[in-house]
């Protein structure tokens, strides 16, 4: 992503760590004086461990406070809360029943910019 920043080729970042796994990212979302977009991603675990990481006590507010968590973060480093959307990471920690109940549910994430991310998801052959 830094190269890709550093010769301006993007606009958005999709962060499936939520901007929890690189310390730098704040800076380079607001490298340049160009605030680039950035997608806030829900999950648990890595690929080998997100099957297990499964349980939550409110499944769908877990996953927006989660989300609002990561968002109030970057708004108090200075990246414009306009510039920040947001992803219930279908799929990654969530089962088949989870995911659809997410989906049934997304009218909670209304005030927020969305981005789903639908493609190769096992639960929609369910």
């Amino acid at each position: 992503f830094k190269e890709c920043v550093d010769n301006d080729l993007v606009d958005i970042l999709n962060d499936i760590s939520a901007c929890t796994n690189n310390p730098e990212i704040i800076k380079l979302l607001k490298k340049k004086n160009k605030f680039y977009s950035v997608v806030l991603m829900h999950k648990r675990g890595n690929p080998h461990t997100m099957d297990e990481l499964t349980n939550y006590d409110n499944l769908v507010y877990d996953i927006k406070n989660y989300l609002e968590q990561r968002l109030n973060f970057l708004v108090l480093n200075g990246i414009p809360r306009y510039r920040i959307l947001f992803d219930i990471g279908l799929g990654f920690a969530k089962k088949h029943d989870q995911s659809i109940k997410l989906l049934q549910n997304i009218h909670v994430y209304d005030e927020y910019p969305l981005f789903i991310g639908y493609s190769r998801k096992r639960f929609i052959a369910h």
